[in-house]
This record gives C-alpha cells, sequence and structure tokens, in this order.
C-alpha cells in the first residue's frame, strides 16, 4: 500500500498544494476598504482579514499590495478546502510622520471574483520633541587651582510632545568631563547636565560641548566650555622650616650653629638687609644674634649677670630684665624694648648700650622711621609714643585707658588695649597690634585718623578668605607691613601668621590663635599663611599652612618675602620661605606672573601659544636675556627685554610638536649679558595624534531573522583627516554577531568597510557593542550597539490534528497567525517508523525581505502511519 503525505509550511505568504475537487469554488466577501486607522508613535499595527471558501471546489487565492512600502502582507497565497477558511494579516509600520495607501489586489478562481481591489490606508501624527534653548549657556569655569576640581551645570528640558533623545560629546583640550552622554526625556521631563574641570598644568583650555538631538528644529548646538588653571599664592604652597633654636627650653649654643642653640621664650625679631637675625631671648635676658652667612649665633646685648643695668657700658657688659621688641635702623644701631620700663639704643659703632626713654609702662615693641623718630608700644600704658631725636615725646594713639574707642577720630584721643606690636610703614603710617583688644588698628600718617584695619575684637579664630575686619583674631602680638603695606599678623591664640594685604601686605602674629595671618590691604582680605589649629610643634619640611606653632610672638618679612617667625612656646626661630620668583638684586628685582607654563594636548602639526607677562618691579631699568634649553618643540617670540621701572611685558611661548608624547623645556630669564641664571620658567606640552574619522552608522539593527539564518550588513569607515591609522575592531556580548575582520588600516581620504554577520541560534531578541580602537594612538575608543531577533518557523499542517495517526495525504492550512508575527515552528517529527520508506517530493523556498520566507514539502510514505509533533 502506497499512501502520500503532503506538509506546507508558510512564513508571510506561502501557497499550500492540494487536490481540487469537482465543484466550482466560491470566496466570500470582503470589505471595500480597509483602514489601518491614524498612529500617534512609529510602531507596528496589523489587521487580520477572514477568507472563506463557501464554493464546492478548492479555492486558489493569491494576494498582493501596490503602493507605500509601509504595508505588507502576509501570506500572499492561500487555498481553501470546501468549507474552510483562514486568514491573513495586513500591517501598517511607518517610520515618519504622514498619510499612506496602497491597493490590496485579491486574485482567485472565483468564476465571479477573479480580480477584487481594496484600498488600504493608514497615517502616523508625529509628536515632535522640542529642547529648551541652549544658546544663553554660560560654561566658564574662570580661574581654578591646580589638581582642584570645580564643576558648572546646566538644564536639559523637553517642552515638546515627543521623546527627547541626545547625545552629547566634548571637543577640544581633555581637562573638562562630561556627567553624561546621552539623554533620553519624556515630554515635560528635565535632566541636570554637569561639567567639570581639573589640571595639574596651568594655562588656559577650552573645548567645545557639541548636543545632537532628534529635536527637528535643534538637532546640533554647540557651547564653548573655557577655564584657566592657576598656580595657588605662593603662602599656600610655602615650607617651613626652623633656623634658630633646637626646641630645648633653656640658655646655650653661642659661637656654635643657630639651629643647636637652646632659647627661652624668644619675641621681638629683626631681619637686616645681609639676612642677620636680631632677637629677643626673653627669659635668657638677652639679645641675641644669627650671622646671615655663617649662621653662627652670638649674644650682641645683654647676659651679664645681676640686675645692674649702668649708664654708659658695652651692651654685653649688662644685664637685660627680660628685653621683648627689637630694632635695627639703617645705620645698623640696635633698639631694645622691655627692660624694667626702659628703651635701650646700641651704637653700632662703639657697641655701647644707652637708655633713651625710661619710666615707661612695659613697653613691648620698638620701631624707628627713616627720620630717625623712635616709636615705642606701652603694653600697660595703652598707647603708642614717638620720640624725635631731641628727645621730645607726643602720643601718637591712645589717651591711656584701657579699652577699645574712638575709630574714625583722632589717634590720641582712642582708647587701646595692651598694644604690644607696631610697625611704621614708608609714608608714615602706624600699624598697631592691640593684643587685648584682638584687633590691628591703623594711625594715618598725614591725618592722625585711627580705624581697624583687621579684627572684630573676638579672641577666637575666624574669617580667612573674608575680609579683615570681619575675622576674629586671638591675641594679636606683633604686626609686620611689607613693601607699601602688606600687614603680618601674629595670631598669638590661634598659633597662626595670618595676613593682610591693601597695597602691600600686612602680616599678624596672633599668639592665642597660633597661626601668622596676612591681610591683603588692597582688598581686605584676611588669609593663614602659617599655622594651623594645634597648639605644638609639628611641620618642619612641610607646608606652612599645615604646620603647628605655639605662640608665635613676633614676626618679620624680609626682602625676599621670607616669612621670620618667633615661636615662642617652642623655643625656636622658623621661616617660611620666600616665593622665588620675586627675584632679588641690589636694585630690587622682577615679577613673573607664572613660574610654570602648560600646554593642553597640541595636535602633532599645530602649534599652540601661552603668554607670560614680565614685570619690573626695581626703581631702575633692567635689561633682560632670555633663552629656552630643552625639547626644540618650543619658541620664545624674544631674546631680549628692556623694561623700565615699574613697566610690564607679554611675551610669547609657542608648543609646536611634530610628533606625538610629551615635552619638556626651561625658559631661562638672566640679568643683561650675565651667564648666571636669574629666574626660570617650566615648559611642559603634550603632543597628540587625534585622528579623525567618520563612520556610516551610529548603530546597526538588523532585521527579524529565522533562527539558523544569517545576514550581513556593510559598516562603513572614513579617514577624513590627514594621517594613515590603523583599527582594531571587537565585538562584545552576543555570539550571534561576527566580523569578517579585526583589523583596518586607513589612508587619508580612503573609506572602507567591513562586514557584519547576524546568524540567531535561538530565539529572542540579540544585541553586542562593536568597539573600534586605535592602534598607537592616544584616542578615545568608539562604541556602535548591534541589535537584532532571532524567530522561528511555523508548522503549516490541517485540517487533522498533527498527533495521531493519518491515512491519507495531507494538504492546507492552519490558523497560524499570533500578535501579528509569522511564527513557524522549527521542524516536523514524523514518528518513529516513518523513515523507512519516506520520500520527499520537493521543497521550495520563497525569500522575500520584511515578509519572511516561505518552505514546505509533500513526502509519502509506506508501512505503518507516522505520527505527528
Amino acid at each position: 500500500m502506497l499512501c502520500a503525505l503532503m506538509i506546507g509550511i508558510g512564513v508571510e505568504g506561502g501557497m499550500g498544494f492540494g487536490a481540487s475537487a469537482a465543484s466550482p469554488p466560491k470566496m466570500n466577501d470582503l470589505s471595500d476598504a480597509y483602514s489601518m486607522g491614524e498612529l500617534t508613535e512609529s510602531r507596528r499595527k496589523t489587521k487580520r482579514v477572514t477568507l472563506r471558501n463557501e464554493g464546492g471546489e478548492p479555492l486558489e487565492i493569491a494576494l498582493s499590495l501596490a503602493g507605500d512600502d509601509v504595508f505588507s502582507l502576509s501570506p500572499g497565497e492561500v487555498t481553501l478546502e470546501p468549507g474552510t477558511r483562514t486568514q491573513f494579516t495586513i500591517a501598517f509600520f511607518p517610520i515618519t510622520g504622514g498619510d499612506y495607501s496602497t491597493t490590496l489586489t485579491v486574485r482567485s478562481n472565483d468564476p465571479d471574483k477573479a480580480r477584487v481591489t481594496i484600498p488600504v490606508t493608514g497615517s502616523l501624527v508625529e509628536k515632535f520633541p522640542k529642547m529648551n534653548d541652549l544658546s544663553q549657556v554660560d560654561l566658564g569655569f574662570g580661574d581654578v587651582a591646580i589638581s582642584d576640581e570645580k564643576t558648572r551645570g546646566f538644564t536639559l528640558r523637553n517642552t515638546g510632545e515627543g521623546k527627547l533623545s541626545a547625545e552629547l560629546s566634548l571637543e577640544g583640550d581633555g581637562v573638562f568631563g562630561l556627567s553624561q552622554e546621552s539623554v533620553v526625556l519624556n515630554p515635560g521631563s528635565i535632566s541636570e547636565i554637569m561639567v567639570s574641570f581639573s589640571s595639574a598644568t596651568p594655562g588656559d583650555y577650552a573645548a567645545t560641548l557639541r548636543i545632537s538631538s532628534n529635536d527637528p528644529d535643534q538637532e546640533t548646538s554647540a557651547i564653548q566650555v573655557t577655564g584657566r588653571v592657576t598656580e595657588p599664592p605662593w603662602e599656600s604652597r610655602a615650607k617651613i622650616t626652623t633656623v634658630v633654636g633646637n626646641g630645648n627650653k633653656g640658655f646655650s649654643g653661642d659661637g656654635g650653629r643657630a639651629t643647636e642653640t637652646s632659647l627661652n621664650r624668644p619675641n621681638g625679631l629683626f631681619v637686616d638687609d645681609s639676612g642677620n637675625i636680631y632677637f629677643a631671648d626673653t627669659v635668657n635676658h638677652r639679645i641675641r644674634r644669627v650671622d646671615g652667612e655663617t649662621s653662627i649665633i652670638t649674644t650682641v646685648a645683654g647676659g651679664a649677670g645681676g640686675d645692674q643695668y649702668y649708664q654708659v657700658d658695652l651692651a654685653t657688659s649688662v644685664t637685660l630684665e627680660g628685653p621683648d621688641g627689637v630694632f635695627v635702623d639703617d645705620s645698623g644701631n640696635l633698639f631694645i624694648a622691655g627692660t624694667k620700663g626702659q628703651v635701650f639704643r646700641v651704637d653700632n659703632r662703639t657697641n655701647i648700650i644707652t637708655a633713651i626713654a625710661s619710666g615707661l609702662k612695659e613697653p613691648a615693641d620698638v620701631q624707628v622711621d627713616a627720620s630717625g623718630n623712635v616709636y615705642v608700644a606701652e603694653r600697660f600704658g595703652h598707647r603708642v609714643i614717638t620720640m624725635d631725636q631731641a628727645g621730645v615725646i607726643r602720643t601718637v594713639a591712645g589717651d591711656g585707658n584701657q579699652g577699645y574707642r574712638g575709630d574714625g577720630g583722632p589717634a590720641a584721643s582712642a582708647g587701646l588695649d595692651m598694644p604690644t606690636g607696631l610697625h611704621v610703614d614708608a609714608f608714615g603710617n602706624t600699624y598697631i597690634a592691640e593684643f587685648g583688644g584682638n584687633r590691628i588698628r591703623k594711625v594715618d600718617g598725614e591725618t592722625g585718623i585711627i580705624t581697624t584695619v583687621a579684627g572684630n575684637g573676638g579672641a577666637g579664630f575666624s574669617g580667612d578668605g573674608g575680609t579683615a575686619t570681619s575675622a576674629s583674631i586671638g591675641g594679636p602680638r606683633n604686626v609686620f607691613v611689607e613693601g607699601a603695606g602688606t600687614v603680618y599678623i601674629a595670631d598669638f591664640s590661634s598659633n597662626q601668621l595670618r595676613r593682610e594685604d591693601r597695597v602691600g601686605e600686612l602680616y599678624i602674629a596672633a599668639a592665642f590663635n597660633n597661626r601668622i595671618r596676612k591681610v591683603d590691604i588692597e582688598t581686605g582680605i584676611i588669609t593663614t599663611v602659617a599655622g594651623s589649629d594645634n597648639d605644638g610643634f609639628a611641620g618642619d619640611g612641610g607646608k606652612a599652612i599645615n604646620a603647628s606653632l605655639s605662640q608665635p610672638t613676633a614676626v618679620f618679612v624680609d626682602g625676599n618675602g621670607a616669612i621670620y617667625i618667633s615661636d615662642s612656646g617652642n623655643d625656636r626661630i622658623r621661616m617660611v620661605e620666600g616665593d622665588p620668583l620675586r627675584g632679588a638684586s641690589d636694585e630690587g628685582g622682577i615679577e613673573l606672573n607664572r613660574k610654570e607654563i602648560g600646554f593642553a594636548d597640541v595636535q602633532a602639526g599645530d602649534d599652540k601659544v601661552e603668554t607670560l607677562t614680565i614685570t619690573n618691579m626695581n626703581s631702575s631699568p633692567f635689561e633682560l636675556a632670555l633663552s629656552l634649553e630643552g625639547d626644540g618643540s618650543f619658541g620664545l617670540s624674544t631674546e631680549e627685554l628692556s623694561l623700565a621701572p615699574g613697566a610690564s611685558q607679554e611675551i610669547g611661548l609657542t608648543f609646536a610638536p611634530t610628533a606625538a608624547g610629551e615635552f619638556a623645556a626651561t625658559l631661562k630669564v638672566t640679568r643683561g649679558n650675565s651667564m648666571n641664571e636669574w629666574v626660570s620658567v617650566s615648559l611642559k606640552g603634550k603632543g597628540t595624534k587625534i585622528p579623525e574619522m567618520e563612520i556610516g552608522k551610529e548603530r546597526v539593527l538588523f532585521f527579524d531573522l529565522l533562527v539558523g539564518s544569517e545576514t550581513i550588513e556593510e559598516f562603513f569607515f572614513s579617514n577624513e583627516g590627514t594621517f594613515s591609522f590603523d583599527l582594531i575592531l571587537t565585538l562584545e556580548g552576543d555570539g550571534a554577531f561576527k566580523l569578517a575582520a579585526e583589523e583596518l588600516s586607513l589612508a587619508p581620504g580612503v573609506t572602507d568597510n567591513v562586514k557584519i554577520a547576524f546568524a540567531p541560534s535561538s530565539l529572542g531578541e540579540h544585541s553586542a557593542t562593536l568597539k573600534i580602537e586605535y592602534r598607537d594612538l592616544d584616542a578615545e575608543p568608539i562604541t556602535v550597539p548591534l541589535r537584532g531577533r532571532g524567530i522561528e518557523p511555523f508548522t503549516v499542517i490541517g485540517p487533522d490534528s498533527p498527533a495521531g495517526p493519518i491515512d491519507d495525504p495531507l494538504s492546507g492550512a492552519g490558523d497560524f497567525v499570533r500578535s501579528g508575527t509569522w511564527k513557524l515552528a522549527r521542524k516536523v517529527n514524523l514518528g518513529p517508523q516513518a523513515g523507512n520508506n519516506l520520500r520527499p517530493s520537493h521543497f521550495f523556498v520563497d525569500l522575500r525581505r520584511n515578509r519572511g520566507f516561505v518552505f514546505g514539502y509533500t513526502a509519502w510514505y509506506g508501512g505503518e502511519t507516522p505520527a505527528f509533533s
């Protein structure tokens, strides 16, 4: 017995094969038109239409579409046995907005409906996103200190009706960073975008932030990003060391090295133009001197023992009881305050000591102006007096009554509270440290009016970075004005030296704060330059602002900017190094606005220019010679410079790398024809090779593909730059994707491609990432997402159940539409005995893009009836 079995398998189209019937076929009536409706977003919509054979013969039907390709049809051919029915599906998938139409043509062997045409329509009403205007966004960072990080942000807002997608990227100097590189916003949503800026190299930096979006009115936007990295103030970097004292309380060491000697509560100090240090070794009852060249320490006044002072005697033959303040005038004469209400003068030529004032109420400090007038701060007399060379005494400030009052009025009528330190500047202004009043006050040299320049009266520590008059200064013991008016404050209770500036700089020894503080006299801003919260000894060799001081009682700044501190509680004299860029000579120095110049990444073959400003701080003209040592990638705009007193000039420095890599050089500045280096500037730059490449797609999307099949896409690369480069291609993710090549070389102006295969071995979504890297180039890799979906075949069997015995050949189709997607089973099993006599009669494949493919076969079998599954 020979039996025949017929099986049809189809995907989005397919014609079965079956036997003809004897009676005429008849197709049911179809609608005059089909509408897919109006979509508000791009998606797939389907409509199922039923076909029935109402006649007595097999009905053969062929369906086709003619019109816009956003419509698709499945299946394309069907055969219906009498009394059976099936469905076909019309799919509508518009990508862009608009009205669409096509014509459905139905051909059949129904003699009354051999050809039927039906219009099919649909539309997509797009809802567009709208991104907010970014033209006013400011991403200028201004000045940022080295290695500090600063961030600025702006808002992306979707004010439209559609979903907003935006891609963000930075082009330019690599010192800027982005918080995110892609944003998706629903209508009405916002996102904060942050840009960061940080660099370890000083210089001006710039980049462009580019934003690409699907807003049709604002597809691309560009925002300029700028910033400058600056050196932090010298005081924040300066190091502190001990220059006198070993930390052991007592007396020892005269004739030896200053750092090996013992001190006992050092107070007032003075440093002359030769670097010699004079200080009051108070509890050892002497004035001591450290030689500026040899660092040998000696006693220059006091220390004779006993309690007698003789009116005329050698300075080292007398007893000084608890000397406090010291000063050396331009002739080298030494002045001493603080011994039993007296002020002494030691003649530089004869070394004879003489009392020039007596009966004072604990003189704590002494100063001499350019005219030879002697100023004395009376701690318990609560006043500052001056004595001319004729011995006439007058009051500079204070009415003798303790307290704070009188600001804005005559200084002689004002109240002072324990003045312990004073400084007279070049303009005759007198600065007074009020230990009890926790203030620094100033007496105008012309008007005699007294004002407060630092301190709010509070005894604690506060106010750094703010105005000096709002700061708390605990027990200001001493004050020093550098140049035309930098005021340094010995902050006794906070153990810090603080500084105030106004046309110069004022330094304060704040004893209770254990700090030296500085006030900018021009801006009135106060900062700490030495000392921290800790009362003790620590930090030598490190940053002065991190060091520990103990009750600093005096401060002095030399011509090189070095700050000397009487660290009284630690029995030491300590020094904060001066800024080397101040320059120094017999006539003064020069000032450079930068001592390191860094060039941001520069493309090989390009150049970048940075500027350096040199200022003559002297009272006489300077002739300067400039030269470069190091890598030849750096250039100089001039090699000679003439600067009048007080004049500034800007010079240009060029960095033009010829290759990628890091380069360095040194700019040396010398005085005239001198071969000795005076000051130098470090130059650093980085040459880069940044490829300019265009890629064909930002993402690769594969169409739905039958499991076990393969399709290929070509991915294009174009070298838009001026040099060749090699690419390394890798795939990360799902193994359904394969690369035809893993390396690619691109010469300038060349476009090439690599083939990417998608061959799903399982159902469902598949994804991977194509990573594109540059070989031997310092450039960021590019990533491209890959997407695809694997689908399965569907078994077409009918009309009987596929399970159980089959006596006759089968043909026809079952209802196999599901959720608008043609899904086909992977295989048909014909049972354990079916293979004995199974002979396939034919096999066909109909492949149609976007409509799947159709395949089927007919087989005859003998012997036992096979089972289907």
